[in-house]
């Protein structure tokens, strides 16, 4: 009944606001994209002859499009991801009302809220592209509100791994043994320095530097969003290997497809998220990619042909 709830409101969603939305964005930019009447054209800065202003043209309001669909989509698996792992977490045992004796179900609160973390993550990366609907100062409060979100998430997440690990009613588990442990250490201490430094840049940095911390944060930005997929995916991983993802076979295990659904329900359900965030992560690196220096590289290539 849950599941099938949240698959109503998600459709709900994507037909009452993502279509309109989507077709609204594409409606501004065709608009805003036409061609000049000469029989030159300007693409990012660089004047260029007929044949090439028209390709160059077209090529870039094509990305330009495909980046708005992949916007869109991003924001869309974000709400898909947020649903999958509540399925995932009460295959697991739900969540605990209790701290003391209650370490897996402790533990469950983690992927919970790391993957709210990195929608909100999303959201905040996706926020400042230059096709959105919202002002500057609006999308300058969701980036710091976004990141701001995601790091408060991302601190519960890992206060429930220590609080399960370090319950004596539960049973002692070592802490920071495996490489998901790891990388999750420094990906969480590289991203708060990233969210401080932001703060204080661009709330109350002297302006002099303002314009370095602005290069800074665009390149350190998406190699953090990066990161944390892979270490979701890491702890994906390690968490099937305590569920046990594997099936018995008596013979060699030529076509393994034909076992799919031998594997346990809550390894399936944790394979989706995995590969749900691994295309958040593609769609989201490519929607927030800036053309605009390759088109104004192959224009200036173009001319001494």
């Amino acid at each position: 009944l849950k599941a099938s709830s949240l698959i109503i409101l998600g459709y709900n969603f994507i037909q009452t606001f993502c279509f309109p939305m989507a077709s609204s964005i594409i409606q501004r930019r065709d608009q805003n994209q036409q061609m000049t009447p000469d029989n030159q054209s300007e693409v990012d800065g660089i004047l260029i002859g007929d044949g090439d202003a028209v390709s160059g043209n077209s090529n870039t309001n094509l990305l330009m499009k495909l980046q708005m669909w992949s916007h869109l989509a991003s924001h869309v698996l974000a709400f898909i991801a947020i649903g999958i792992v509540g399925w995932w977490i009460s295959l697991l045992g739900g969540l605990a009302a209790q701290v003391e004796g209650n370490s897996k179900t402790v533990f469950n609160y983690h992927p919970l809220f790391m993957i709210i973390a990195f929608c909100f993550m999303t959201v905040a990366s996706l926020s400042f592209q230059h096709y959105s609907l919202l002002s500057r100062p609006v999308r300058k409060l969701v980036h710091a509100l976004s990141w701001s979100v995601a790091t408060l998430c991302g601190l519960i997440a890992v206060i429930a791994v220590f609080q399960s690990h370090n319950d004596a009613k539960s049973g002692y588990i070592a802490n920071l043994y495996s490489l998901h442990s790891w990388v999750g250490i420094f990906v969480i201490s590289f991203y708060l320095i990233q969210w401080i430094i932001g703060l204080y840049a661009f709330g109350f940095g002297n302006p002099s530097w303002k314009s370095l911390a602005v290069m800074i944060h665009k390149y350190v930005g998406p190699i953090l969003y990066q990161a944390v997929a892979l270490n979701i995916c890491l702890g994906i991983q390690e968490k099937e290997g305590f569920v046990g993802c594997s099936y018995k076979v008596e013979e060699a295990d030529v076509f393994p497809i034909q076992h799919l659904w031998d594997i346990p329900l809550a390894c399936r359900v944790s394979h989706g998220l995995g590969f749900i965030v691994l295309i958040m992560t593609i769609l989201t690196t490519f929607a927030i990619q800036d053309f605009s220096s390759l088109s104004a590289v192959g224009s200036s290539d173009r001319a001494f042909l």
